[in-house]
């Protein structure tokens, strides 16, 4: 067991608790640096039992901009060979996945542009409460932040390397995770880490949603048998860390979400249901183990996410055919990133039919929507496009997966658009038909709850 654990350690899929919970607070503290700066401004500050504040919320609006754009940052699409040589979600031998690069942390970035974050923060809060001293100050709390949660992970990893080698194994139990029954909310769970017996952090989730992370976890291992066969000291390692794999996974999206969950919002059952019936749609390219619906997907963070089926970031994944449903994060450089992965990846497909339905606010007329740009580029590959208005459609709450006050879904005040670019074979495979417009607005007009 001890070298199954070492294994693991040395595998760059696999997340303690204790490094989940640093990453958490360091995150929440650049996010109040920030908010303090609009505090200056004279927003003020809403008080504990009230909701967020204006700055509070624009400042945890510019964190998640800066984790999104590193994510969206990715190679050239000439790593994917023409004619479908790459098979969907194949990597060459020596490709790092974005969640994989070396020694940095797979969400906080090493270090944060200066310009871009000085346009971030003077776009944001009035520019004459924020000075070149503010800006140069919160970048290096950036830098400062990444540096030591990478440095506190590697301490963390040498200490369990160091209990594996005194007969210590990893479990559940000894990393000090649990999973029990909410005190007061029978449809939920709590699952909490503890330290030396004091509860650390708590993550709460509801039921059905643990159940199915359970069942994605156990798919992923029946999945993986070939490299870790049933009952092997691999695969009971494994089947003994699912709440751990569930409590950091699930910690790293809260963490993220602050009082701004916007980012990691789905598009409702209905919608998924009528892309999956009408035109193929088997797998997302945006969204995690929370909120994925088809039971194929991709998500932003690999290495927390792969335990659940996760095929990692849509921007190292390469399909050659099939119908593909993105809803990316909503700031300009993700959804200009999608387009540009999408248009590469329509210009490389061969014969076999490739299609993919893309939903994000209305392109036409923004910066997006320029000579040149991939959503251009994209309408020689466009069967169709169906324009909801604001406040008509509604998207699933980033994070539908516990309690929320405000509900679970939000009705955008701006209109969205669902773009269908295909290859002649995918319009071939999936047309687009008429009562395809009619029915999608219906179904994106959703007013479900739990």
């Amino acid at each position: 067991m001890e070298e199954a654990c070492a294994r693991l350690l040395d595998s760059s899929a696999f997340e303690l608790p204790a490094v989940a919970v640093y990453r958490k607070t360091a995150i929440g503290k650049l996010a109040f640096r920030i908010e303090l700066l609009g505090d200056s401004s004279g927003h003020g500050r809403g008080g504990a039992n009230q909701a967020a504040s204006k700055p509070r919320k624009l400042a945890w609006d510019i964190v998640n901009k800066i984790v999104w754009k590193r994510l969206s940052d990715k190679r050239p699409l000439s790593s994917a060979k023409k004619g479908g040589e790459r098979t969907s979600g194949e990597r060459t031998s020596g490709e790092r996945t974005s969640g994989e690069r070396a020694n940095e942390d797979p969400v906080l970035p090493p270090s944060v542009s200066v310009e871009s974050l000085a346009s971030r923060l003077r776009g944001t809060f009035s520019q004459a409460n924020v000075s070149d001293k503010d800006i140069a100050s919160v970048a290096r709390e950036f830098s400062l932040a990444a540096e030591n949660l990478c440095a506190f992970a590697e301490r963390q990893q040498l200490l369990w390397r160091q209990r594996g080698a005194n007969g210590r194994s990893m479990s559940d139990r000894v990393l000090g995770v649990t999973c029990q029954a909410h005190p007061t909310d029978g449809k939920l769970y709590q699952l909490q880490y503890s330290d030396q017996g004091e509860v650390v952090e708590t993550v709460e989730l509801w039921r059905t949603h643990v159940d199915e992370l359970r069942a994605l976890h156990r798919g992923k291992r029946q999945r993986t048998a070939a490299a870790a066969p049933r009952g092997s000291l691999d695969d009971k390692l494994e089947a003994g860390l699912v709440y751990t794999r569930i409590f950091t996974m699930a910690l790293r999206y809260d963490s993220l979400s602050g009082c701004k969950c916007a980012y990691q919002a789905a598009l409702p059952p209905p919608v998924m249901d009528l892309l999956k019936s009408e035109l193929g749609c088997a797998h997302e390219c945006f969204a995690s183990p929370l909120n994925q619906y088809l039971g194929s997907f991709c998500s932003a963070f690999a290495d927390s996410d792969a335990a659940f089926g996760s095929a990692g970031s849509f921007f190292d994944f390469h399909p050659s055919e099939g119908s593909f449903e993105c809803n990316p994060p909503f700031d300009a450089r993700s959804i200009d990133a999608c387009l540009d992965h999408v248009l590469g990846l329509l210009r490389a497909s061969g014969e076999p039919p490739l299609s993919f339905v893309v939903t994000v606010p209305t392109l036409e007329g923004t910066h997006t929507d320029s000579d040149g740009s991939a959503f251009r580029g994209l309408e020689a590959f466009k069967s169709a496009a169906v324009e909801v208005r604001a406040k008509d459609h509604s998207y699933r709450m980033g994070l539908q997966h516990r309690r929320q006050v405000d509900g679970v879904y939000w009705n955008p005040d701006i209109p969205s658009t669902a773009y269908v670019y295909q290859n002649a074979s995918g319009r071939h495979r999936w047309p687009v038909r008429e009562t395809f417009a009619e029915q999608l607005r219906r179904a994106w007009d959703w007013r479900g709850g739990r």
